[in-house]
């Protein structure tokens, strides 16, 4: 029992951990910006931390949803609860993306920081469906015992090629190179993840 928890808490946690350092390495190289670009981007974050947290439910959901009705054999209920959940997922995130000056506008009041922060949303808010795809089809994955692979892509894929990203253009490029590591690295991420989705769903569904 101890060995499948770890199995499957371990790689998480690590995954967790590659998160926090890539995006420490993002926010040093945003700091050479200047204050009022320091000041854009913790309101950003602010907003970010909501969709992250929205998205996450979403993730967590799917693994319970998944693996439970995995462990029953009920295959076709798996397919479909993935599909609504996704189509939820990105629906809020649709959602987030249109009020992006607004909620910009509930942690700020300076017109200079809000504009900096509008530029940084305009690059990394259309994005947002892109992580989407990450969250539920890894919940999915977890909920089948797909862990490790699955950590893999999000930890090679997002979190050590977004520091790449940041190393390499952080000496001579401008805001907007900067944070565009994150659409880079989600889109990525993304394309990777839903490439092993659609593998596993048919390895797993032809073994049946």
């Amino acid at each position: 029992m101890l060995q499948s928890i770890l199995k499957i808490g371990l790689p998480a946690g690590f995954e967790a951990i590659m998160y926090s350092i890539s995006n420490i390495i993002v926010q040093v190289s945003i700091n050479t910006f200047g204050v009022p670009t320091m000041a854009a981007w913790t309101a950003y974050s602010k907003i970010d931390f909501i969709f992250w947290m929205i998205n996450s439910a979403f993730g967590i959901s799917v693994m319970t949803f998944v693996g439970q009705n995995y462990g029953a054999g009920k295959w076709d209920r798996i397919r479909r609860g993935t599909k609504i959940c996704l189509g939820m997922a990105l629906s809020v995130s649709i959602i987030l993306m249109s009020a992006e000056r607004f909620l910009f506008g509930i942690f700020v009041n300076d017109a200079g920081v809000v504009e900096i922060g509008i530029r940084m949303m305009n690059v990394i808010a259309p994005a947002y469906l892109l992580f989407a795809f990450i969250e539920v089809f890894s919940g999915a994955l977890r909920a089948q015992g797909a862990v490790v692979v699955s950590t893999l892509i999000t930890m090679v894929g997002i979190c050590v090629l977004r520091m790449i990203w940041v190393t390499l253009v952080a000496a001579h490029g401008t805001l907007e190179q900067v944070i565009i590591c994150y659409p880079i690295t989600w889109a990525a991420g993304a394309l990777a993840m839903s490439i092993y989705y659609i593998y596993k769903q048919r390895k797993i569904f032809q073994a049946r």
